[in-house]
């Protein structure tokens, strides 16, 4: 196929290749292949007023836009306006950008360009198309339709097809035409076709053409798009207008300096689609910090400010999923290899696990979660918060340091706990993949207390699940505890049950067991107060007998004490009376013997009276004592006591005499005789009145 080129410069010939589309209009050409971004263009406005300026979002060519005098943003056509007095301004910092002006917009400025020299060359249709594709596009469009088919893997760089520089040799003349020498095309039309010439050693560069340079040289040198592993830097926070900036890191294993890194640009529908594919994948998760994934990336340079850059056009969802499986799968073989596998699974449970270590996130809901379910519970549950990390780099720091308080609080004992437990909300399998880390899982496995993990879904497992106790998800953990302890209360008023019912049943044979002994030592005691009663009677009677025999006797002896007085008192008389009368017959005469005998009689008569009132008064005192002891005896009879109100009050052990408060204890058993019976009491208190 033959293809002739006599259009001035600026106008490529209109093409009749596959998959490209051309139009013809105002004295330019519109080549763009299909899927190809809006291109660059500066149109003249119909009227010859102003510029119309024209191309895909961009911030760095906003600014530069916005640098031209009089520029004006036309927000229903969506394009900027630019005054024809500055179309000059406009050219010069917009062409070296990539830009494409009109014939028109150029014979406003009066360049020169119109008036270069026709260039006339052959070449074939293969070589046609890939000038006019790679002068728009980076990619050719051969391998844009292969993409759109799926995501097989870039071929390796041999197997490439040779560059648009590469391909660019002197072309041979066609044979229709004169001879002549093989002539270069235009160095402006060979930096928008992506072919620029090689520069001279005594050319002057601007920046502008530098940078242009090497960014159509790293197109030249990677035409399609490659996969790139790294790991994504500063995502979250590199984020506006739905677009993300951010990094590629490569990092070497086992540690965290970055060897290299790259800057990445993903644009907004490149990220919808990723994040739909990530979201749809057999393992859904995010796109997030640290994450290491395998990305489809085209390189690129970003000519105003000379920056290399790669674009995110799409990812590998198997091999991130791969990664993360094989990382878990190292990590539980270490721990096998070390026996710690389950070495904290295997811990007991406590029985009443109610003092919880609770180590999570204040900001998710898993704390909430975990502590609504254990309020709702009737239980008197202890719960202390130690905050971590439930994702990202400091993870492991915090979780580290909150394991580590808990282990020197109970050490030193300040504080008593049952049970850890981890919690977090449910997240992705990349979110679960922060607790993939060997030193986190050595310190679980070896914590002396019993673990609990609750950091994730149905599907969701990390390495921790294997190590420690695993349940689903926060409430789950807060369940686990709760039916615990409502096991061991089930258990324990189970054999409250039996404790009351067998205490029941003692305390029934023990009543009837009382109740038999009761009636026995009634029995008892009212035998022994009988006994007592006739024994007392016996003592009273013997007592009053004693007292009136006593009484008889000493009667008795006053009576023969008076009548021997008397006798012998009569007796002395007599014998006096006799001596008197003899000796007043031999002595004195009649009549003196007379006043002699009747003195002495008088004498004798007195005495007998003093000696009847001498003997009389003994027997009176003794008379009166007799009557006082019998009075004595018989205030002393108990039973006069017991009819004037008063109580004998006895032990039931050992009958003796109650005297003192201090000689019983209460529930002691007390006999209390009274005038018409006995009753028998028990103590219930004992009351001091003195104190």
């Amino acid at each position: 196929m033959v293809v002739s080129c006599s259009q001035p410069f600026g106008f490529p010939p209109l093409f009749a290749i596959p998959g490209v589309r051309a139009r013809l209009a105002f004295g330019h050409t519109d080549v763009q292949p299909k899927g190809c971004p809006l291109p660059r263009r500066i149109l003249l406005d119909p009227s010859g007023r102003s510029l119309l300026i024209r191309f895909r979002f961009d911030p760095a060519l906003i600014d530069t836009v916005k640098s031209i005098a009089g520029r004006r943003w036309d927000g229903q056509a969506k394009q900027w306006t630019v005054p024809a007095t500055a179309a000059s301004e406009a050219l010069a910092k917009l062409l070296p950008l990539g830009f494409v002006a009109a014939a028109e917009v150029h014979q406003l400025c009066g360049s020169s360009a119109l008036t270069r020299p026709v260039v006339t060359r052959t070449v074939d249709s293969e070589q046609a198309e890939r000038l006019v594709q790679s002068s728009l596009n980076p990619k050719p469009s051969a391998y844009r339709a292969r993409e759109d088919v799926g995501d097989n893997p870039s071929p390796p760089f041999a197997e490439w097809p040779r560059t648009v520089m590469e391909a660019r040799t002197p072309l041979p003349t066609a044979p229709s035409a004169p001879s002549a020498a093989p002539q270069e095309l235009p160095q402006e039309l060979a930096a928008r076709a992506g072919c620029a010439q090689q520069p001279e050693a005594t050319q002057s560069w601007s920046v502008a053409r530098l940078n242009l340079f090497v960014r159509n040289a790293l197109r030249e040198r990677f035409p399609r798009d490659i996969w790139l592993v790294a790991e994504i830097l500063g995502l979250d926070r590199a984020s506006r207008g739905g677009q993300s900036f951010f990094e590629l890191v490569e990092k070497p294993q086992d540690s965290d300096a970055v060897r290299a890194r790259v800057s990445a640009t993903l644009w907004p529908d490149d990220r919808a689609r990723i994040e739909y594919r990530i979201r749809n994948a057999d393992d859904p998760f995010a796109l997030e910090d640290g994450l290491t994934v395998r990305l489809k990336v085209s390189v690129e340079l970003y000519v105003p400010n000379g920056r290399y850059q790669v674009i995110v056009r799409d990812i590998d969802p198997v091999y991130t999923l791969g990664n993360l499986a094989l990382k878990r799968e190292s990590i539980i073989k270490e721990l096998d290899r070390r026996n710690l596998l389950g070495r904290n699974r295997a811990l007991q449970m406590p029985l009443v696990p109610l003092h919880v270590a609770l180590l999570t996130s204040l900001e998710g809901e898993a704390r909430n979660d975990f502590l609504h379910e254990l309020q709702s519970a009737p239980w008197a549950f202890v719960v202390d918060v130690y905050p971590i990390k439930v994702q990202g780099k400091h993870l492991v720091a915090t979780f580290t340091r909150a394991l580590d308080r808990v282990r020197r609080h109970v050490e030193r004992g300040a504080r008593t706990y049952d049970v850890v437990v981890i919690t977090r909300g449910g997240g992705s399998r990349t979110d679960l993949a922060w607790f993939d880390d060997l030193p986190v899982a050595i310190q679980v496995a070896e914590f002396p207390l019993k673990i609990v993990i609750g950091i994730g879904h149905q599907r969701d497992q990390s390495v921790l699940d294997q190590v420690a106790t695993s349940v689903k998800t926060p409430t789950a953990a807060a369940s686990l505890l709760n039916d615990r302890v409502s096991a061991y209360a089930s258990e324990l008023e189970t054999h409250i049950t039996k404790i009351s019912s067998r205490a029941s049943a003692n305390h029934t044979r023990a009543r009837q067991a009382l109740r038999i002994t009761a009636q026995g030592v009634t029995t008892a005691l009212r035998a022994l107060l009988a006994q007592r009663r006739a024994r007392y009677e016996y003592l009273q009677d013997r007592v009053t007998q004693s007292a009136l025999h006593l009484l008889r006797g000493q009667r008795t002896l006053l009576d023969r004490a008076s009548m021997q007085i008397v006798e012998r008192s009569r007796s002395h008389l007599r014998l006096q009376s006799r001596e008197l009368d003899t000796l007043q017959l031999r002595i004195l005469s009649e009549g003196r013997v007379r006043t002699i005998l009747a003195r002495e009689r008088r004498s004798v008569a007195e005495l007998e009276k003093r000696l009847t009132r001498t003997a009389s008064r003994p027997l009176e005192e003794s008379r009166r004592a007799l009557d006082a002891i019998d009075a004595r005896v018989a205030l002393s009879d108990p039973k006069r006591l017991l009819e004037r109100g008063f109580a004998w009050v006895s032990t039931k052990a050992d009958g003796r005499t109650l005297r003192s408060i201090h000689k019983v204890r209460s529930g002691d058993l007390l006999q209390v005789e009274l005038a018409d019976g006995t009753l028998l009491a028990v103590v219930e208190s004992v009351n001091d009145e003195r104190q």
